[in-house]
């Protein structure tokens, strides 16, 4: 491929735009695209100058309705998938499937495979509790709202930005959760759930969204059932709440820094939030083996 050709060629296209062709393009009147000529960027960064208006240029179909397709959620299924085998791995250790599938494992079992509980993760030191615990759920009601739940935006975060940045942020908030369950809840909680990483998601879309361009603004409305969810949870008994506060502060913070990164450090955040869920899926799969063996 010859990129300097290819380049401007993109270049060439970009001075040939007017508001009116690229309000056509976009599927929006003239009126509905403000600096239009400020949101262009054909930069190798690929995030633009002002990296929260590079929603402008994203292809309609990234806010169309319907179901998206396998390809553009991958990672948000494969996440999925993870927490399923997680939560099937407990109900095992906790009598079998057909048993405890519906009503979820007991206590000593959530606890047994990585739970979070200050007197193991802060006072034994096993800190890498922080991210197992983001990995299992109490009962398959909590696992199924969770799973919608980040179908919706994590699969948003996925088709927008890219897989990277989702799995950055499912890590890093995850943990941020986990870390304020242990400084700020009893020391006799056992907190576990993927929500803490939902809020954290939610955060960055939301912190992103009060910047972005209408488009955005719009999408993000479709996922207010999300919000709406996670208050009715938060009122439960025996919820986290201390874990979605800090998941959900923990993506706000992190949309005001990630759209400013260089594509360097995107990438290692990515690879090393990767590297710690691999291997603490791992780590996971080898006690589920060690305690099913006993």
């Amino acid at each position: 491929m010859n990129t300097p050709r290819l380049r401007k060629a993109m270049l060439d296209y970009e001075a040939s735009l007017t508001p009116s062709t690229l309000a056509s393009e976009l599927g929006h009147s003239e009126a509905t695209v403000p600096g239009w000529r400020a949101n262009l960027s054909w930069s190798e960064e690929g995030w633009g100058q002002r990296p929260v208006d590079r929603f402008a240029t994203i292809h309609n179909r990234h806010f169309a309705g319907g179901l998206p397709s396998l390809p553009d959620i991958f990672l948000t299924g494969w996440l999925i998938g993870l927490l399923t085998v997680f939560y099937l791995f407990e109900v095992v250790v906790d009598g079998g499937v057909t048993s405890r599938l519906l009503d979820g494992p007991s206590i000593e079992a959530v606890v047994a495979m990585g739970g979070n509980t200050w007197q193991l993760t802060a006072g034994r030191g096993e800190w890498w509790r922080l991210l197992s615990a983001v990995m299992l759920h109490g009962s398959f009601m909590h696992l199924l709202m969770n799973s919608v739940s980040l179908y919706s935006v994590g699969g948003f975060v996925e088709r927008v930005f890219d897989r990277s940045a989702l799995l950055t942020v499912f890590v890093l908030t995850g943990l941020a959760a986990s870390g304020t369950t242990e400084m700020l809840a009893s020391h006799h909680t056992v907190s576990i759930g993927a929500s803490g990483s939902v809020c954290g998601i939610l955060g960055f879309l939301i912190a992103i969204g009060v910047r972005g361009p209408n488009e955005f603004v719009a999408r993000l409305k479709a996922n207010t059932i999300n919000l709406v969810m996670l208050a009715f949870i938060g009122m439960a008994p025996n919820v986290d709440n201390w874990g979605h506060i800090g998941g959900l502060l923990s993506g706000v913070a992190l949309a005001f820094a990630y759209p400013h990164f260089g594509k360097r450090v995107r990438a290692v955040l990515a690879l090393f939030s990767g590297v710690l869920l691999a291997c603490c899926a791992l780590w996971m799969t080898i006690l589920f083996f060690v305690i099913s063996s006993q």
